[in-house]
């Protein structure tokens, strides 16, 4: 990304790294179907995979936060490519899915502990994302979760290389009393013009 860009918002924990994992490297995928897939489960690290397909061959680039003692924060890039059936069931699936836009069954779930999904598929300029918690999806948006699972059997068998890690840089500003709770805080997130290669 350019050095010096700025993305002024405000954020939760949990919005500030999606965001950083959605922004920290853009996968090309010209006119294939990409599919993106963030996986957010409460007691691991959150990652955000980005693919796209060519036939039966899905290439894979996953962003992972990572930080260690003697090292600021970092978005590892690991890319992979995989073939073969899995692919080919993957592809299958969301060919055939069928859910509304938008479920108008009841859910009685009001709060709980669980792994939070965002699946966006796309061609081109047309895309459409869903947002769920995985294993408690309405009835009615059922597919879903068995896609996700297919991505995860497919990132479990992916033989990942490291690409890069790219550095950031999370600055907090106060933003003014009178306009916002003294809690809140506006973030500015810029990113090294290059990150380190592998």
């Amino acid at each position: 990304m350019r050095n010096k860009e700025w993305f002024p918002e405000r954020f939760s924990e949990l919005a500030k790294e999606n965001f950083i994992l959605k922004s920290a490297y853009k996968q090309q995928s010209e006119h294939f179907i990409y599919i993106n897939f963030l996986y957010s489960p409460p007691f691991s690290k959150t990652f955000y995979l980005q693919m796209y397909s060519n036939g039966n061959q899905l290439y894979i680039s996953k962003s992972t936060m990572r930080d260690q003692e003697s090292e600021k924060e970092y978005v590892l890039i690991e890319q992979a490519e995989v073939s073969g059936t899995l692919v080919n069931q993957l592809l299958h699936l969301i060919k055939r899915a069928a859910w509304p836009i938008f479920s108008t069954e009841e859910n009685n779930v009001v709060w709980r502990d669980g792994v939070q999904a965002e699946l966006c598929v796309g061609r081109g300029f047309h895309e459409t994302t869903f947002s769920w918690w995985l294993g408690i999806d309405p009835v009615d948006w059922g597919d879903l979760d068995i896609i996700a699972q297919k991505i995860l059997e497919i990132n479990n068998k992916a033989a990942y290389t490291i690409c890069r890690k790219e550095y950031f840089e999370i600055l907090l500003e106060e933003s003014l009393p009178s306009m916002v709770s003294p809690r809140e805080r506006s973030l500015l997130l810029t990113y090294k013009v290059n990150g380190d290669e592998a």
